[in-house]
């Protein structure tokens, strides 16, 4: 696998954060995410920062992200692991 130039640390500690929760959840897709253990895991503590990364994860391809358009809902994210080969 090529390095992405468009990937940064952030995205990385966010990408292993989900990768965590994707393991947490017995492999199965997609992963249900509270964005604060989320943001807790990958080490950022920008609302910010994290909803920027998380959009450009998924504009990458590396996730497939669906947003909880409520406040008490979860969001969910599949992980595609095509990427990782």
């Amino acid at each position: 696998m090529d390095p992405d130039p468009r990937v940064g640390a952030v995205h990385v500690s966010l990408y292993l954060a989900l990768l965590r929760q994707w393991v947490e959840n017995d492999f199965n897709d997609p992963v249900i995410i509270e964005r604060e253990r989320i943001m807790q895991l990958a080490k950022i503590s920008s609302p910010r920062t994290y909803f920027k990364s998380i959009k450009n994860l998924d504009e990458f391809g590396y996730i497939s992200y669906c947003p909880a358009h409520h406040r008490y809902m979860k969001s969910s994210v599949k992980i595609n692991l095509n990427l990782l080969q």
